[in-house]
């Protein structure tokens, strides 16, 4: 669907039903989790799926959880700064 329909869907749910809205995006932060090829992607590529789950897990209120388990871990590999250093990704 276009965009602005998905922001019109989204937003008519979070106002109708809150705990729908949560539960759907702890949903699709999951399986976009559960996606990932690897625990630790070699590619921005393969980490595509990890980026898609750390904005529903924001969107489910696991924000902590997308921080420290999702970025912080398999994105950024602790101090090693992997996205920024050996992918070059950066923003």
């Amino acid at each position: 669907a276009h965009p602005i329909v998905r922001a019109h869907f989204a937003k008519a749910l979070k106002e109708a039903a809150p705990e729908a809205f949560t539960a759907a995006h702890e949903r699709l932060w999951r399986h976009y989790e559960k996606a990932c090829v690897k625990d630790l992607p070699d590619t921005l590529a393969q980490m595509q799926p990890l980026f898609h789950a750390i904005g529903h897990a924001c969107l489910a209120g696991g924000q902590q959880a997308a921080l420290e388990e999702l970025y912080y871990r398999r994105v950024r590999r602790g101090n090693a700064a992997f996205i920024n250093k050996q992918l070059g990704g950066a923003g």
